[in-house]
């Protein structure tokens, strides 16, 4: 986040304490000073009424540091970090949630920001793949330092419930928490349970972001080069030749896991009719061997076939939204 200090604090004896906490927070790169006026930081009480003691020596070199900075910014990427601005101040506003007092600024900038997953192994596990898949070097090392981290839902119909808690923890500043779900979908445009619920109470509140997947869950997501690998187990050879003869669309909204119910030894498509639509030019020999799916634990392909992981790979899964994931990402790093 970035964090600037308004004028009166800076002049205010009974804040300084508090300031010089925070500055800690700059030098290690959690957050950044917004500074708008070096000069006026640098002359205020603040800061000449230790200049020669440790702490106004170290805010003063921090001061110097980070305007340096920000005119001769790093060659990278653009970065989405740090886009949400915070006040502090002694006179804070009631219409606006990103002015703090200086005490309150310090527990608040303390605290993690959340996303919040229905499952934090195999979910967590999807967007850790992610981040090394397009190279989020900073988004990892910030979950690393405990700036971020996943929030379990264990199951959509608790979304309220947990981030009200959340809620209730941050008495002030901007709720920071990023709600990301699988869409269920099992075709093109289904509206499911669990896109209602989400959509239903993020849009009611309207302050939790959110990302519903496109495809159906994580493990579609999952590159050809990460299922298709020398030497196959046997027993998992048919349904990968199987899979592989799907178009994009069949294979975005296949049931990864489990794969087609088998009756009499042939695979049924079950309801609703849309779904049957989709798979309905599919030979039947090919329906069959897609019963079953890759199994419960297919997620984990996504941390044991890593070194496939590639941006590449990744936006060849996603041919109609090939940025769908750095929205993702993008989303999770304006939390910070």
């Amino acid at each position: 986040m970035k964090v600037r200090f308004a004028t009166d604090v800076l002049n205010e004896p009974n804040a300084w304490d508090s300031l010089d906490q925070i500055v800690y927070h700059f030098i290690t790169g959690r957050h950044l000073w917004d500074i708008n006026d070096p000069e006026e930081i640098e002359k205020s009480h603040w800061i000449q009424e230790d200049i020669q003691g440790r702490s106004g020596k170290r805010n003063l070199e921090t001061l110097q540091k980070c305007y340096t900075d920000s005119i001769y910014p790093r060659e990278s990427r653009e970065s989405n970090l740090h886009t949400i601005t915070l006040i502090i101040t002694q006179q804070v506003s009631s219409e606006s949630n990103k002015t703090l007092r200086p005490d309150d600024a310090i527990s608040y900038l303390n605290k993690p920001a959340y996303v919040a997953v229905e499952n934090q192994s195999s979910d967590g596990t999807f967007l850790d793949a992610m981040i090394h898949a397009f190279g989020r070097s900073e988004l990892r090392e910030a979950q690393t330092d405990g700036w971020w981290e996943y929030l379990h839902l264990g199951g959509f119909g608790e979304i309220k419930k947990r981030v009200e808690s959340i809620r209730t923890q941050t008495l002030v500043g901007p709720l920071r928490i990023f709600v990301l779900t699988d869409s269920d979908c099992r075709y093109p445009g289904e509206v499911t349970p669990t896109i209602k619920k989400v959509k239903e109470y993020c849009d009611k509140v309207g302050d939790v972001p959110y990302a519903i997947l496109q495809k159906r869950k994580i493990e579609n997501y999952l590159p050809i080069n990460a299922l298709f690998r020398q030497h196959v187990p046997k027993k998992l050879k048919n349904i990968y030749t199987a899979f592989l003869s799907l178009t994009p669309e069949q294979q975005a909204h296949y049931e990864m896991k489990t794969g087609f119910k088998k009756v009499n030894n042939h695979a049924i498509i079950s309801e609703p009719n849309e779904h049957k639509k989709l798979f309905e030019h599919v030979p039947q020999r090919i329906l069959d061997n897609l019963c079953g799916g890759f199994g419960d634990n297919a997620w984990e392909y996504f941390k044991s076939k890593r070194d496939v992981m590639t941006e590449e790979a990744i936006r060849l899964t996603c041919p109609n939204e090939p940025n769908e994931i750095v929205q993702i990402l993008d989303s999770i790093e304006r939390l910070l």
